[in-house]
């Protein structure tokens, strides 16, 4: 890397709250996959406990069980709402977060040289060695850039000339290495 390269932009409410929504899908995606499985079947074991549960009460009593039915469907019904709103509870506090903290919209520099990424705003600044970036990823939309206490997320819109994408994900390899999943 030869020179530093510095991309300004500034929020879009609309931007945002899609960034948001996809930082938080792709973290999900990296979550480790044997603590999805494991959640995933401890919750199959349980509907089918308590399915086989349900099922020899309504063989004993030759009736269905109502009380336990419910007793079991209420919380799986709870759980599926849960489910169904997950992302609209994820747009609304991205929306709510614009709302409530005006700094939010403020306009923001990435500066990317050879010793790492520098994030800022008016009224912050962090500054990130490449070595402290565990993954940079591309969506159709964004750069997303994962550190250990933080998600950043660039919107491909600002890359303007003289930075063309190409280049910027030269930047991203030759700096993050593996760890840059760029096109």
């Amino acid at each position: 890397m030869a020179a530093s390269s510095t991309i300004i932009w500034h929020v879009v409410p609309n931007e945002h709250v899609r960034a948001v929504r996809t930082l938080q899908g792709y973290h999900a995606k990296q979550e480790s996959r044997l603590a999805r499985e494991l959640r995933a079947v401890a919750l199959a074991l349980l509907v089918l406990a308590g399915a086989a549960v349900v099922g020899w009460r309504w063989w004993v009593m030759g009736a269905p069980p109502v009380v336990l039915s419910a007793a079991l469907g209420i919380p799986t019904a709870i759980g599926a709402a849960y489910l169904a709103t997950r992302s609209l509870a994820v747009k609304r506090a991205a929306r709510r977060q614009l709302r409530d903290n005006p700094l939010t919209m403020q306009e923001r520099r990435y500066t990317f040289d050879a010793r790492g990424i520098k994030i800022g705003g008016e009224t912050f600044e962090d500054t990130f060695a490449w070595h402290e970036v565990r993954q940079i990823a591309e969506t159709p939309e964004f750069f997303l850039i994962f550190t250990q206490r933080s998600a950043y997320y660039l919107p491909k819109r600002a890359v303007t000339w003289p930075e063309t994408l190409p280049g910027l994900r030269e930047v991203f390899v030759e700096g993050a290495g593996e760890r840059a999943k760029v096109r």
